[in-house]
């Protein structure tokens, strides 16, 4: 029964996560809230919902491992201190909208950092759950996908615009 799963959460997760990886290149926006300049804008991305859901699902799979004996490093004390300190400058921030988006886009960031770190280390008598092999074939290929039709553009001087119409 274990092992059903396990297999159901590591499809799952490798789906969402190279998904993500695929639209990563690939950064269509909605804009909720424009502004002058990037920084200060709210936008929507369709990969930020991925990467979340990436994240979710691999922090229910980790805790359904349940892995007591294991040690934790002191870089995640650091990373926990770092997260505290963004989080009581929230409350001083003037634009409290903005400074809650930026958070949490830096949550999904060490979301990521977490899922990279600890989905792709080789455990004993374990395999590991992302393949670091198949993240660099997965974002070639969308950026592959990328490099066509920017050559298209160049050598026709136009875009494909069978959308558009």
């Amino acid at each position: 029964m274990k092992q059903n799963w396990e297999k159901f959460y590591k499809f799952v997760l490798c789906g969402l996560f190279y998904s993500f990886i695929f639209l990563l290149p690939w950064q269509t926006k909605l804009i909720i809230r424009p502004a002058v300049d990037n920084f200060n804008e709210i936008s929507f991305f369709a990969s930020h919902i991925l990467l979340a859901l990436a994240i979710l699902v691999f922090i229910a799979y980790k805790s359904r491992l349940h892995d007591e004996a294991k040690r934790v490093s002191e870089m995640w004390y650091f990373l926990t201190g770092f997260f505290i300190f963004i989080f009581l400058s929230f409350f001083f921030a003037p634009d409290k909208v903005l400074a809650f988006y930026r958070y949490i886009i830096f949550l999904l960031g060490l979301g990521l950092f977490y899922l990279l770190r600890e989905g792709t280390i080789i455990r004993p008598y374990t395999e590991q759950i992302i393949n670091k092999g198949k993240i660099l074939i997965v974002f070639l290929s969308s950026i592959f996908l990328h490099v066509v039709l920017g050559i298209y553009q160049f050598l026709f001087q136009q875009i494909y615009n069978k959308f558009i119409e």
